[in-house]
């Protein structure tokens, strides 16, 4: 039977960045998004988009003026900021069946079903990426990896968020070598492994790492779309450009047989 090691983590925490007081107001705008039960409320949000857009420009050109703010770097991650959001709000209303939450196929056999059937690449318009969370019950880090990932599935529907206990999938650990817990895989198309996250090393090396942070390390394995340009988090977690090199060398496809 094999043995499997949780994942040891240091005491450092990685504070929560803040966004701008417009992208604080399309948050919250979101949030009441979902909880509309008339489509002509929610098209109504949908027509203030361009207005936040306008609002956002003529700020911009007021902190210009006043020499408080660059119409560069400032414009740019503010702009992003926004566009991320509405592509999020587009991704919730045209999201396929199981997305938005953290689902646990009943066995090993359907896992590797939904992972033939339905993985994918972000924006191919064909499957979604799939984030596959190998915990066991009784390890503490795979309850803090839970929990963050409730959090994200419900906010990035391009992307499936699943989860099975490492002894209901003796198969799949074995072939891919999970030894320590927690354990994110993310898979492509045709069962393409194409990035594992293990423990906590890669997000700070600590309990108290952010979902902010872990939805940073997603996305740049490209499982999930970038919520806005955030390099306070890799340089906050010591992380460089190696991810995404490491990921595409690590890229291989899963042989069933």
């Amino acid at each position: 039977m094999a043995t499997f090691i949780e994942a040891e983590a240091g005491p450092s925490t990685i504070p929560e960045q803040s966004g701008t007081k417009l992208y604080e107001r399309l948050t919250q705008s979101s949030a009441n998004r979902r909880t509309y039960e008339h489509d002509d409320e929610r098209n109504s949000d949908d027509a203030n988009d361009d207005e936040l857009f306008d609002e956002l420009e003529r700020e911009l050109e007021e902190e210009d003026e006043r020499g408080t703010g660059t119409m560069g770097r400032l414009r740019e991650e503010r702009m992003e900021q926004l566009r991320s959001q509405i592509r999020q709000e587009e991704a919730i209303r045209n999201a396929p069946k199981g997305s938005g939450q953290v689902s646990e196929p009943s066995s090993e056999k359907e896992l590797m079903s939904v992972l033939a059937d339905r993985g994918g690449e972000l924006g191919s318009g064909s499957g979604q990426p799939i984030i596959v969370h190998f915990y066991h019950k009784e390890f503490r880090r795979c309850d803090i990896m839970e929990t963050h990932l409730d959090s994200l599935a419900a906010q990035h529907p391009e992307a499936l968020f699943l989860k099975i206990s490492v002894l209901s999938s003796p198969f799949l650990v074995e072939k891919l070598g999970i030894k320590v817990l927690p354990c994110l895989v993310i898979f492509g198309r045709k069962v393409n492994v194409k990035d594992r996250i293990v423990g906590f090393e890669d997000l700070g090396n600590s309990d108290g790492f952010t979902t902010r942070t872990l939805e940073w390390r997603l996305a740049q394995g490209g499982a999930l779309h970038k919520h806005q340009s955030e390099p306070d988090h890799q340089r906050a977690i010591g992380l460089g450009p190696y991810i995404a090199q490491r990921s595409a060398a690590d890229d291989d496809d899963l042989d069933w047989d």
